[in-house]
């Protein structure tokens, strides 16, 4: 049965399911699902985790992958490329390294631990040189300590803080993002790096 052969509006069963709607009638767009996510659910096979990266970034004055840049500037404007590099550089500064991914497109993962941590890996966001940052709220539901809801949640609401991010709650599961662009306004800058500290001290803390 579909949703036109039951009464009533609609709308109010998806309501009733805890999707938003505007005064005109459209969905909540941070509620919508992309491919990626659909995919997600469905439990097809993913290919972008860190095992498959390399080249950890130094705590010294190097420079970053050469092919993230180089992506990055041919795909972002001067202001999101400056933007991007700040903040993986901040994370350098808490304490963080870089990874960089072999595939065609060369993203970013900043790892909070490595692999060969008692605890196992952990990393809060994926950078992509074609606009995304992503939250990987899936690989975070798993890792401690961030396999408690408790803490994805509050991530995800500090996050929200941010201007233009609004990830639903529904996505707490999965591997939703923003805009670089985002990125470029410097207040939302330094929030996020704050946001991302506290992700840094709580795996670190877990870790201790």
């Amino acid at each position: 049965m579909n949703l036109r052969d039951r009464e009533g509006d609609p709308r109010d069963l998806l309501r009733a399911e805890g999707v938003e709607f505007d005064t005109y009638g459209r969905a909540n767009q941070a509620q919508r699902f992309g491919v990626d996510e659909l995919a997600q659910l469905a439990g097809l096979p993913q290919h972008d985790t860190p095992r498959q990266f390399h080249r950890p970034r130094s705590h010294r004055n190097d420079s970053l992958d050469d092919r993230f840049v180089e992506q990055l500037t041919d795909l972002q404007d001067a202001r999101v490329v400056a933007a991007t590099v700040a903040v993986i550089e901040a994370w350098a500064g808490l304490g963080g390294r870089a990874l960089y991914g072999s595939g065609g497109e060369t993203s970013c993962f900043l790892m909070a631990r490595g692999k060969e941590h008692e605890l196992g890996n952990i990393w809060p966001a994926a950078i992509y040189p074609s606009g995304k940052f992503e939250l990987v709220f899936q690989h975070l539901s798993v890792r401690p300590p961030f396999d408690a809801i408790t803490l994805r949640e509050q991530f995800r609401q500090r996050l929200n803080k941010l201007p233009g991010v609004n990830i639903a709650a529904a996505k707490l599961a999965l591997r939703p993002g923003f805009s670089l662009e985002v990125l470029a306004d410097a207040s939302a800058r330094e929030a996020l790096v704050e946001h991302l500290a506290w992700f840094y001290q709580q795996a670190v803390r877990q870790a201790s």
